[in-house]
C-alpha cells in the first residue's frame, strides 16, 4: 500500500468549512475526506477541488460506486448544511462562548477538558465563525480504543445523529457518550473508562470513586486523572497560567460568573504577551 503524504491542516479547515461542517450529504457533523479523484501513485494529491467532506456511511456509499461521480460533485458544490442554513454545522451552538455542561458541572476552557494518565479523552475547541471542534477518545474495560474522533473528523467507532444531538455508541445499542448542543451550551453524559478509572456523568453529577463533582464551573482547567497515584489534580490553562473556580447551585449564575473570569483571564493573557 503506498505511502500518503501528509494532509495539509489548512485543506481540511477549508474542506469543513465549504461544507457546513458536516458531511456534504447528510450534514452529519463527524466527517472523513473523500477524494472525488482518487489519490493515486501517479497523482497523490490533497486538491480542494478535487475533494470533500462525507461521513463514514456517505463516505463507504461513494467509495463503492453508489454515489456516482457527478452527485458527488453536486453535492461539493451544494452541502446540505450550507443549502439548510446550517453553516456552522450540525453541532453548532447558539451561542459564541464556549461552555461544556458535564453533569452539573461546567467548563469554560478551549483547551483540553479531561485527561486520564496523560491520554486526551476530551478536548473542545471553537473556530472564529463559532463552530465546535470536538475530539473525544473512548475506551472499553480491556483499554481497547473503540471511538475517536479528532476535532470533528471522525477516526473509529459508531455514532448516531440528528439536529444538535450526537450519540456515540461503545458497541451495537449501548450509548456510550450523548453530547447536546440544543441548549445554549453543550451538554455532555455518559460514561468514560480508561486504566481502571470509570467517570460516570449524568444529568445531575459527575463522580468517580475518586470524584464527586456538583454544582461546579471550572474555568480555564483541565482535570487529570492518575491511575496509578489513585490521584486528581485541577490543570492551569497553559497559555493564561491560571485556573479559577465558581460554585454556585444556580447554573445560570455559574456560567455567567465564569464567562467574565474567562474574558478576563484572555484579557490579562493579552496585556502580558
Amino acid at each position: 500500500m503506498q505511502e500518503r503524504e501528509t494532509f495539509p491542516a489548512e485543506i481540511k479547515r477549508q474542506l469543513r468549512q465549504e461544507a457546513g461542517f458536516g458531511c456534504c450529504k447528510c450534514g452529519r457533523p463527524i466527517v472523513e475526506y473523500h477524494h472525488i479523484v482518487p489519490y493515486t501513485k501517479e497523482d497523490p494529491h490533497y486538491r480542494f477541488k478535487d475533494m470533500m467532506c462525507l461521513c463514514p456511511y456517505c463516505h463507504h456509499e461513494a467509495t463503492v460506486g453508489a454515489m456516482i461521480l457527478e452527485e458527488q460533485r453536486h453535492l461539493k458544490k451544494n452541502p446540505i448544511n450550507i443549502q439548510k442554513g446550517r453553516v456552522n454545522g450540525l453541532l453548532k451552538i447558539n451561542q459564541k462562548q464556549l461552555v461544556l455542561s458535564v453533569g452539573s458541572n461546567e467548563f469554560i476552557n478551549d483547551n483540553e477538558i479531561i485527561t486520564i494518565d496523560e491520554e486526551k479523552i476530551i478536548e473542545l475547541s471553537q473556530s472564529e465563525n463559532g463552530a465546535i471542534n470536538l475530539s473525544l477518545r473512548l475506551f472499553d474495560s480491556d483499554n481497547k480504543l473503540i471511538l475517536e474522533i479528532d476535532e470533528n473528523e471522525w477516526i473509529s467507532g459508531d455514532m448516531e445523529c440528528s439536529f444538535q444531538l450526537l450519540k456515540l455508541r461503545q458497541k451495537m445499542g449501548k450509548i456510550a457518550v450523548t453530547v447536546d448542543t440544543r441548549k445554549n451550551y453543550i451538554s455532555l453524559t455518559g460514561t468514560i473508562l480508561y486504566n481502571g478509572i470509570e467517570l460516570k456523568i449524568t444529568e445531575t453529577k459527575m463522580f468517580s470513586t475518586q470524584l464527586n463533582a456538583i454544582n461546579t464551573c471550572f474555568i480555564g482547567s483541565t482535570i487529570k486523572f492518575n491511575s496509578n497515584q489513585k490521584t486528581i489534580s485541577l490543570n492551569v490553562h497553559p497559555v493564561f497560567k491560571i485556573a479559577k473556580v465558581v460554585t454556585d447551585p444556580n447554573r445560570e449564575i455559574r456560567i455567567r460568573k465564569g464567562l467574565k473570569l474567562f474574558e478576563e483571564m484572555k484579557l490579562n493573557s493579552s496585556h502580558t504577551d
